[in-house]
């Protein structure tokens, strides 16, 4: 099973690389399952970050997420895990310069952005602040990015 769940996370992030230097657009489409299917088998044109992930998950393992970052941190799939058991694939929830909340799910946190944890240390998102605008990998540090850093991490859920 192991093997198997590893073979998903490699899937996933290959898929999420392929996509470095898609433009960022706030509210991009798609966003749900039936809109990927649209695409025919295209990629994105451009991505915020919850419909960058929903598309990577879709994309790569046909789970469907909801559409926003908030049902994506609120909804019932995966579970919660602590950093050090993070491993590559997960959602890596963050406060953003914009919160959004559902506090009968999540009481006092705010989440304004959520990115996919990739090896070595490093993320794969689509932001557009801290200099950085479209799909992006980094390293998962304050230098390369102030507000998307382990001390800014509200939850990680894991998927696979």
């Amino acid at each position: 099973m192991e093997n198997e769940n590893e073979t998903k996370r490699q899937k996933l992030i290959i898929f999420a690389k392929e996509l470095i230097g898609t433009p960022y657009k706030m509210g991009a489409k798609p966003r749900t399952a039936e809109e990927f299917m649209e695409l025919d088998g295209g990629l994105i044109k451009q991505a915020d970050c919850s419909s960058f992930t929903a598309y990577i998950y879709w994309k790569a393992l046909k789970i469907i997420l909801p559409p926003s970052t908030i049902l994506q941190a609120t909804s019932e799939q995966g579970r919660i895990v602590s950093l050090r058991e993070a491993e590559p694939g997960d959602l890596v929830f963050f406060h953003g310069e914009k919160g959004y909340y559902d506090f009968t799910k999540l009481p006092g946190k705010y989440i304004g952005h959520v990115a996919i944890l990739d090896y070595n240390g490093k993320i794969i998102h689509s932001v557009n602040s801290g200099g950085k605008s479209g799909v992006v990998r980094h390293r998962f540090n304050a230098e390369e990015h102030p507000m998307y850093c382990p001390k800014n991490i509200v939850l990680i859920k894991q998927l696979i």
